[in-house]
């Protein structure tokens, strides 16, 4: 790693520590809730440690994205919420597919060994690899949709990530406390808490309406499939 690459990696963790401390902090303003917290395991430590380089791959590749992009124009909000809603749908249906049986027994079941989360990032970033790289590639296949669409400005981008970083935070905190940002994006602690208590909903991030709309279109699918079968038969 050269020293500018360290610097830019040292730089991302000390802001991502500041922004789940400013979150740890703000919480003492809301509605405690249970837990199940415990101490950090060193397959835990080892699982952050690597999450942590492949999100700095992924800002680098972020950084790469943005050269030459505007800082700000028109249409910054609307590539604000443009990115919030392409990456929530990628990653529901990522989400979805890791409850499969066996991907959730080989992958997803690390994330899911708290069931009430209370240590923002350090539950969030808590995640199998593989999975954390698989929602990495969405998020930048999100990037990059709505770069061929509407073209990038830096300022959207950063706010996204920005916001999805407070998000994630929120989520894993043992607190009841929902933010709307319009538009159909709600961070929300209990939102996502039901998902770990039940493994069964919500598996969305930030818009329940994605989570709706996924869950209505894959009752569709296996209506149609269920009918043919039937017929055939």
């Amino acid at each position: 790693m050269t020293a500018t690459a360290a610097a830019f990696y040292a730089s991302h963790r000390a802001g991502l520590f500041i922004l789940h401390l400013c979150m740890l902090r703000a919480s003492a303003n809301w509605c405690a809730l249970s837990d199940d917290a415990r101490p950090l395991s060193v397959a835990d430590v080892v699982t952050l440690s690597a999450n942590s380089l492949l999100e700095h791959s992924f800002l680098l590749l972020l950084v790469e994205k943005l050269s030459g992009a505007v800082l700000v124009d028109a249409l910054t909000p609307v590539r604000f919420y443009l990115l919030f809603w392409i990456d929530d749908l990628f990653y529901c249906c990522l989400h979805r597919f890791l409850h499969a049986p066996v991907l959730f027994r080989l992958v997803h079941a690390h994330h899911h060994r708290s069931r009430k989360p209370a240590r923002g990032y350090l539950d969030a970033g808590n995640e199998h690899p593989l999975e954390q790289l698989a929602a990495l590639s969405l998020h930048l296949a999100a990037v990059d949709v709505v770069a061929r669409s509407l073209s990038l400005d830096a300022a959207s981008v950063v706010l996204h990530v920005g916001a999805k970083a407070a998000g994630s935070i929120l989520n894993h905190l043992a607190v009841d406390a929902t933010f709307s940002l319009g538009c159909g994006v709600v961070l929300s602690s209990t939102y996502h808490r039901e998902h770990h208590m039940t493994g069964r909903k919500n598996y969305a991030q930030f818009i329940p309406a994605v989570d709706r709309a996924v869950t209505i279109l894959l009752s569709c699918s296996f209506s149609r499939c269920s009918s043919r079968t039937t017929a055939s038969s």
